[in-house]
């Protein structure tokens, strides 16, 4: 008895890290993720992006809105800082891109039917 409890305990524990292993796989897969870059205040409230918003997505990552890259197929991925603590570094490096098409590379993170990129590099 004890060892069919023991064997049961083992296989329940190794299922859990096994499968905890790989959501943590998951979630740090490395991707490029071309298209063109999107202040998401405006993208998600109305649809607004291309060359007639670029003035207004300049403005609102400047403020500090969350940007985007809006890829060929229609999906969205939010973009994100490497170092949590200054997302202005990450947003400086888009704002010129606002609006035009880029490419950048780092790590996925699925989250709530979400996702982003942690951004390492841009082109």
């Amino acid at each position: 008895m004890k060892k069919n409890a023991i064997v049961a305990i083992t296989v329940a524990v190794s299922a859990i890290a096994l499968s905890g292993w790989g959501f943590a796989q998951e979630n740090k897969d490395v991707k490029s993720v071309s298209g063109e870059v999107v202040d998401l205040n405006c993208y998600m409230a109305s649809g607004a992006h291309g060359a007639d918003h670029k003035a207004c997505g300049v403005h609102c990552a400047q403020a500090g809105n969350p940007i985007g890259i809006l890829d060929a197929k229609g999906h969205v991925y939010l973009l994100l800082a490497s170092d949590r603590h200054d997302t202005k570094a990450t947003n400086d490096k888009l704002i010129d891109k606002m609006a035009e098409q880029a490419t950048v590379s780092g790590k996925l993170v699925k989250r709530g039917g979400m996702d982003a990129v942690i951004v390492d590099s841009v082109k």
